[in-house]
């Protein structure tokens, strides 16, 4: 097939100032959105769960960071994601008065033993492998934390209606979990709900 007389066998396209002005505009809004997109990168401010804030809707208080070791209250928070819902704070404070952050380790007279104080026969059945080793270990801190937080999901610690019961069911003493609350919440600047 033959092009007819007078078209090009590639036409070409000419440009006019429209043009020019509208890929001009489209090129500085693609580098002012890979800016703010370079900008939200580095600055953390993405918004995404794997940030480094892992306090999520409890931010951690000065007596946080004050009481609890370094290298376990990112393991407190992280721990609790694994139950949405669930304060971090208050398995922190259960870690606080069952061994002080296993600062105290022992075995108490009931035969509870590790960081977070599991009688063996409760380990069994909400064991964790809190630090990916392949063992869940009733002895070592991200295990025995990982284990607790199972516990009180499994009791209802998501839902601030029935947090005072599942921790009330990890030691059957309404003091104890008077005492878990109010340590709770002095590792946090929020609130936390449990009627």
């Amino acid at each position: 097939m033959s092009e007819p007389e007078g078209v090009d066998a590639v036409p070409g396209r000419v440009w006019t100032a429209e043009d020019r002005r509208r890929a001009g505009l489209a090129g500085i809004v693609s580098l002012l959105l890979v800016a703010w997109l370079a900008w939200q990168a580095f600055s953390g401010g993405g918004g995404s769960d794997d940030g480094p804030d892992l306090a999520g809707a409890w931010p951690t208080s000065a007596e946080a960071e004050d009481d609890i070791p370094g290298d376990l209250l990112p393991v407190y928070q992280e721990a609790s994601r694994n139950c949405p819902g669930l304060p971090w704070p208050v398995v922190a404070a259960m870690g606080k008065l069952e061994t002080d952050h296993n600062r105290a380790p022992g075995t108490s007279e009931a035969g509870a033993t590790g960081p977070m104080q599991f009688l063996p026969a409760t380990w069994e059945q909400f064991q964790a492998d809190g630090d990916g080793d392949g063992v869940a270990d009733i002895d070592d801190e991200e295990d025995a934390i990982a284990g607790a937080v199972r516990y009180l999901c499994a009791s209802g610690g998501e839902d601030p209606a029935t947090l005072r019961d599942a921790v009330f069911t990890y030691n059957q003493s309404e003091e104890y979990v008077d005492q878990v609350l109010e340590v709770a919440g002095s590792y946090t600047t929020a609130t936390i709900e449990a009627p």
